[in-house]
């Protein structure tokens, strides 16, 4: 297997990071989960390109949702427990949106994701049907302007977690829905004169990945170990695979694809092995195995093979971030071999 040099381009310490999302103009937004004095904290940061922050706000009721900043990080969006919160960039609060609980029985939560053209947030939301102990959860269009719920649809899933893709139209958001054990979803939404259209992707218990640039196709990951072991390109208009790639014929049996997965280039996809333990170089047409990245010897980030302990996050225009015990980093493929 081809070996590729990553060079780091910038770092961050930083200890207790739990999601990293990317914002535009080469932003990326950080939630750090950590406990104090007994109780949990969560932080929400805006990085700029050097992993320097320019902005931080401490989240109240913490609970571990997924949050959300507009690009002038002048509105805050915060999925709680009971409540959805709109705050401003000074962590005033503007808005509450009550629902039923997240976590009856489980640690379930929801996300919270702006559309780019600053009208709406989208929030997935927990209801509880009488007498059922399954959530079957809401997506809530709210519309900002009126500070109003305006438009609702039922997800038919019971999320223990979920995270938001935007979708390069600017108008689409997609969301990676995972189930615990019950497995994992994938739905497509979209904001029409105040009402929502649904789209739910066929199952097979995938998880969404990344969008390509031109909108055109996207990429899942298995949620599970399962038949369909493969990391595979979808066409977005259809949802349809245009093909997959199975870990047997990648990197043999005794490994499986992770959850992790995106577009480095128009061209380069760069994914992970389960856990993270390996990540590798993936030509997106037809999907080919390329090779290994391997990782300069910098603290505790690599092993002596030069294998990753991190997670890789947030691949982008031919660089990617990577979070470890010891933060964020920032890299780039070096244009010859390791060796």
């Amino acid at each position: 297997m081809e070996r590729f040099a990553a060079a780091r381009l910038a770092a961050l310490p930083l200890d207790a990071v739990a999601t990293v999302l990317p914002m535009a103009a080469d932003r990326w937004l950080v939630h750090r989960h950590s406990m104090a004095r007994g109780m949990a904290v969560v932080e929400l940061l805006v990085v700029d390109a050097q992993l320097a922050p320019i902005w931080r706000l401490p989240v109240p009721d913490p609970y571990r949702g997924v949050h959300a900043v507009t690009s002038d990080l002048s509105l805050v969006a915060v999925s709680l427990q009971h409540r959805v919160l709109l705050l401003d960039g000074r962590g005033q609060q503007l808005a509450s949106f009550p629902h039923q609980p997240w976590g009856m029985g489980a640690p379930d939560s929801g996300c919270c994701v702006f559309s780019p053209c600053g009208r709406y947030l989208w929030a997935t939301v927990p209801t509880w049907p009488e007498g059922s102990w399954v959530a079957n959860d809401e997506l809530w269009l709210i519309d900002l302007a009126s500070r109003s719920v305006v438009d609702r649809r039922k997800l038919d899933v019971c999320a223990a977690g979920s995270t938001p893709v935007q979708h390069p139209d600017g108008h689409t958001v997609g969301l990676s829905i995972g189930e615990g054990q019950d497995g994992a979803a994938i739905r497509w939404a979209r904001a029409d004169r105040g009402r929502i259209g649904v789209r739910f992707a066929p199952g097979d218990d995938r998880c969404l990945a990344a969008v390509h640039p031109d909108g055109q196709e996207y990429l899942t990951t298995p949620h599970s170990n399962d038949r369909l072991q493969a990391l595979a390109r979808h066409r977005f208009a259809d949802d349809r695979p245009i093909e997959r790639l199975a870990s047997a014929a990648a990197f043999g049996p005794s490994e499986w694809w992770g959850h992790a997965a995106g577009y480095l280039t128009t061209e380069l996809i760069l994914a992970a092995t389960s856990g993270g333990m390996r990540h590798l170089l993936v030509q997106r047409a037809p999907l080919r195995l390329l090779g290994e990245v391997i990782y300069p010897n910098v603290g505790e980030l690599v092993d002596p093979e030069g294998q990753p302990r991190s997670w890789p996050v947030a691949a982008h225009q031919g660089t990617w971030l990577t979070r470890s015990s010891q933060g964020l980093q920032r890299w780039m493929l070096l244009p010859q071999l390791a060796r």
